[in-house]
């Protein structure tokens, strides 16, 4: 059952991605740019997309060593086939807004650099961004 759920969940977000271009591929999710910085006082970043997406996964770095990987995964038992639009961890949050990747970062206090790479996807198109946070 859980499987089926999870090849259903793919078809939907094939379907929610913006309509397929000729030859049957999806448009490419482009955003206005893969990375960014923001200083140690934290604060948000907004980056555009040419189409809508989801949030696929994020892995957090610190001094340039990964720390932790979180992968978007259903939501409850009670609406299975709702990805979340917001994921966070100790010092961010990710929104998925409509075309648009939206990120809130807190104020980094831990003396060294972090960073987190989200990966983004509609249907078969996927691309990457990577938000640093200075350590001061």
């Amino acid at each position: 059952m859980k499987t089926f759920i999870y090849y259903l969940l793919i078809l939907f977000a094939f379907v929610a991605c913006n309509e397929e271009q000729e030859g049957g591929e999806q448009e490419p999710i482009n955003p206005e740019r893969n990375e960014a910085t923001i200083g140690a006082e934290g604060g948000t970043i907004s980056i555009k997309t040419e189409t809508t997406f989801w949030l696929h996964y994020i892995v957090e770095y610190e001094d340039g060593v990964e720390k932790q990987s979180i992968f978007n995964e259903l939501e409850g038992e009670e609406e299975p086939l709702d990805y979340r639009k917001v994921m966070s961890g100790d010092w961010y949050q990710v929104e998925e807004r409509e075309k648009e990747v939206y990120f809130e970062i807190a104020p980094n206090e831990t003396g060294k650099e972090r960073a987190i790479k989200v990966e983004i996807e509609c249907g078969d198109a996927f691309d990457q961004i990577t938000v640093t946070q200075t350590a001061d």
